[in-house]
């Protein structure tokens, strides 16, 4: 079982197609929950395919999609996360993220700031899951990623 904190109602899901955003995915679509998704391309060779998965997705679920393209010139895991928060906090509704308990740098830094659920207007309803509870949840739901 997945341990789940409240999701706001009418918000943004950011979602890369991996396994932990896409069973938020389906978290949100069986809760019958308003939302929009964000998807942020960082330029990487996998980029394109990840983009077109999740659209297929959307389309599928008739969920509002909307794609970022990374721009700066330093492509590293530091920048490619202020580039995505400054995105999120401005947004004007809640941003849902996938991360979970073993995210190492986003959960370190919450926990330190014990701001562990949200900051500002990014929420991360997954923080107290465990990797093993979300995988084991979309092998049992079928859900690809």
């Amino acid at each position: 079982m997945i341990k789940v904190k409240k999701i706001p109602k009418d918000c943004i899901l950011a979602c890369s197609g991996g396994v932990d955003s896409m069973v938020l995915f389906h978290y949100l679509i069986n809760g019958r929950k308003q939302f929009s998704v964000y998807h942020f391309d960082h330029g990487t060779p996998f980029a394109t395919s990840a983009k077109n998965f999740v659209k297929k997705i959307c389309e599928k679920h008739n969920v509002l999609f909307e794609c970022f393209s990374f721009g700066g010139q330093v492509a590293t895991e530091y920048t490619w996360r202020n580039w995505r928060n400054e995105i999120m906090q401005q947004a004007g509704k809640p941003v849902i993220t996938a991360h979970h308990e073993e995210d190492s740098i986003e959960s370190w830094l919450m926990r330190t700031t014990k701001m562990s659920y949200n900051i500002g207007n990014i929420y991360r309803p997954f923080i107290d899951a465990s990797k093993k509870s979300i995988t084991d949840y979309a092998s049992r739901n079928g859900i690809n990623f």
